[in-house]
């Protein structure tokens, strides 16, 4: 039973969802005070309480071999101090373990489920919300680039937030195409939605956000053929178009901003200043490709070539993918292709049997995946993009295994009967 929009019966889970979704939350954002490592422990206490509640816990394959690879490339390395491998591994262990697919019991598969349907409505609901904030003046802008920030800190935060935003409300609409005439002319304004959501990204002028949001609308569009005719889908279609076109005296302009950065002529972050850092990151993989240059490490040779990192530690590789193989080796690369074919698996078997929730995971899926080629956060246990990135995978999960209606349906969905059970999958 669905129990996350009735505050009378929400669980314990769902009641530590909220929590971890106000700790993650706030630190996006640009007015407001960073938890630092109460951030961590959060994440950290709830996986305690989770576990005790129910110690009945699987751990994976794929995320014991993803730890031990992780360890291994500290032990096989030597390092500067100021990296501290050890202690971002035990971060990393502590928030994925949470709400990654590395372990799993009911009340863990439960909070993460409720933990998605809250960050991933938040994530459209405050990119509205920072559209009219820009209009007010209250939401924060790049004064040199006039790239948007909204309600956040960094454009890229904010890019990818939006995306995520627009794909779900894409979903939405699809989803609930059935009972849509039930809203007369509310229609327009729910249309409106992920046109301002593409607003928005436009604005924070990320190609890679906007590729991977375009990309995943169009494999949203493609699922959703699956089910339906046609005609349907060109009557959206359709919609949106003239939404578009009515809104694009909003939208038009930031294009403009799009396509300077694209030629360099507003950041050093250009097509050829990233490909710059994928090559120093494969060059680092191909010198020591068996353990790699060590859990969030770069090796000498690679800070003399102009990789990117902080004086704390903190590492831009430009590229996920490529900073699981230099950071951690072939060991590292294999649990990760096991973790991601587990998830594949689970989006398949998923499908069989609720085609609503795993067309939305498949695209946040694909979105995320193609994400990561222009972003290096797949280690960085305290970006809100690894939170996404870790939570959809666990998510993912959770209703792969789940084994009767328990996990919270929040919008139009086909729950699990005991004809229609959850499939086993490869663990």
């Amino acid at each position: 039973m669905n129990t996350l929009f009735q505050p009378r019966q929400w669980s314990r889970e769902t009641w530590l969802a909220i929590l971890l979704a106000i700790v993650a939350t706030n630190n996006t954002f640009w007015f407001t005070f960073n938890f630092g490592i109460t951030y961590y422990l959060s994440f950290a206490i709830v996986l305690i309480v989770l576990i005790f509640q129910n110690n009945k816990v699987v751990l994976s394959v794929g995320g014991l071999l993803f730890w031990l690879a992780g360890a291994l490339s500290i032990i096989s390395n030597e390092y500067h101090a100021f990296f501290n491998p050890w202690g971002r591994l035990a971060i990393f262990l502590a928030v994925g373990s949470a709400i990654g697919p590395y372990l799993r019991n009911r009340p863990l598969m439960r909070m993460r489920a409720s933990l998605f349907w809250i960050m991933i409505s938040l994530s459209t609901i405050l990119t509205v919300l920072s559209m009219f904030g820009h209009f007010l003046g209250f939401s924060k802008v790049f004064e040199k680039n006039s790239y948007l920030c909204g309600l956040f800190s960094h454009p890229n935060l904010f890019s990818n937030i939006a995306g995520l935003g627009m794909l779900f409300s894409c979903w939405y609409i699809l989803a609930n195409l059935p009972n849509l005439n039930r809203l007369g002319k509310g229609k327009f304004f729910l249309f409106m939605v992920p046109v301002i959501c593409f607003g928005m990204l436009v604005g924070t002028a990320s190609r890679t956000a906007v590729v991977a949001a375009l990309a995943g609308l169009t494999i949203l569009g493609f699922l959703y053929m699956q089910q339906f005719n046609m005609a349907k889908m060109m009557r959206i279609l359709c919609g949106l178009v003239v939404v578009l076109v009515i809104s694009s005296p909003y939208w038009g302009p930031r294009l403009n901003i799009l396509r300077k950065k694209n030629a360099g002529t507003l950041t050093e972050l250009d097509t050829q200043s990233r490909a710059r850092y994928w090559e120093i990151g494969w060059n680092g993989f191909k010198a020591s490709p068996w353990t790699g240059n060590g859990f969030c490490v770069l090796s000498d040779e690679m800070i003399q070539a102009g990789m990117n990192f902080s004086n704390k530690g903190g590492i831009e590789s430009g590229n996920s993918w490529i900073s699981i193989l230099f950071m951690m080796g072939l060991p590292g690369a294999i649990a990760m292709l096991i973790i991601v074919q587990n998830g594949l698996h689970g989006l398949w078997l998923l499908w069989k049997k609720d085609k609503n929730i795993s067309m939305l995971l498949t695209t946040l899926c694909a979105y995320i995946s193609l994400h990561m080629f222009g972003e290096g956060y797949i280690l960085s246990a305290g970006s809100y993009h690894f939170l996404m990135a870790w939570l959809l995978l666990g998510t993912v999960q959770a209703y792969q295994y789940e084994t009767a209606n328990l996990l919270p349906r929040p919008f139009h969905s086909v729950p699990p009967t005991s004809q229609n059970p959850t499939m086993p999958g490869v663990f």
